[in-house]
C-alpha cells in the first residue's frame, strides 16, 4: 500500500492581508492544494547586538516556536522536519 503524499509549497508572500506587528512576511507555506496557507515565514528585525531572525507562524498568527538566526533556508528545513514528523505521527502511515 502506498503511503499518502503531501506537497509543501513555499510561495512568495501572497497574503498581503496577514497582519504583522513588526517585521515582514516573506513566504507563505501551502500544504497540498489548500486554498489558505498553513503558515507564514516572517523576517523579524534584529535587536541591537543580535542577528536577524526568521520565524514561522501559523496562518492565524499563533507562534510555532520555529525560529532561526542562521538563515531563512535553515528555518525552511526546520519547517519541513516539523511537518514530516506530523505527517508520520498522524496514524495514516503504514509500516
Amino acid at each position: 500500500m502506498n503511503s499518502p503524499r503531501h506537497v509543501l509549497h513555499f510561495r512568495r508572500n501572497g497574503a498581503a492581508a496577514f497582519p504583522v506587528a513588526e517585521g515582514r512576511v516573506l513566504l507563505d507555506l501551502v500544504i497540498d492544494a489548500a486554498a489558505e496557507p498553513a503558515g507564514h515565514v516572517l523576517e523579524l528585525p534584529a535587536s541591537p547586538g543580535a542577528p536577524l531572525r526568521w520565524a514561522y507562524v501559523l496562518h492565524d498568527g499563533r507562534s510555532t516556536g520555529l525560529q532561526s538566526t542562521l538563515s531563512r533556508q535553515h528555518l525552511e528545513s526546520r519547517i519541513l522536519e516539523h511537518y514530516l514528523e506530523d505527517f508520520l505521527a498522524d496514524g495514516r502511515q503504514t509500516a
